[in-house]
């Protein structure tokens, strides 16, 4: 969300909102995480989550998957090895305990809302695209694939 005319918004509020849900999400899982339980971890009121995530879904893919970073993996000249890195370093930023928690709760959510599904086309199915056209672009450069 946006934020609206008024107050700005306080960092340090998303930060300990943001840092309970993960808290909270590698203790109990998604099933069981509330919006209560976060504000009340986070010492926040609820409006102050709810001004800042309309759902719990948006809030999880937040806290958990909008920092991830995702770069192309320095050359090492072939396309095999190039891919299993990043692959490797994908891999080892999904295989975390509060990761895999947040991926199985957020599928639910994925099918229904929109807006969940734009932001993760836009952080982060979009750079991975864009770190895989670079990784072929090279092997088609260095005459690895056929052009």
């Amino acid at each position: 969300m946006t934020p609206g005319p008024g107050r700005p918004r306080n960092a340090d509020k998303d930060l300990a909102i943001k840092q309970a849900t993960c808290q909270l999400l590698a203790q109990h899982g998604y099933a069981e995480l509330t919006i209560e339980q976060i504000a009340r971890t986070a010492k926040v009121s609820k409006p102050a989550i709810y001004r800042r995530w309309n759902h719990l879904g948006l809030l999880v893919y937040d806290a958990v998957f909008a920092d991830f970073y995702m770069e192309a993996p320095a050359q090492t000249g072939r396309l095999q090895s190039d891919l299993q890195v990043f692959i490797t370093n994908v891999y080892e930023q999904m295989n975390q305990p509060v990761a895999l928690a947040a991926m199985l709760g957020l599928a639910e959510h994925f099918q229904r809302d929109g807006e969940l599904q734009k932001r993760v086309f836009a952080q982060w199915l979009l750079p991975v695209l864009h770190i895989l056209q670079s990784i072929f672009e090279r092997a088609v450069k260095s005459g690895e694939l056929p052009r």
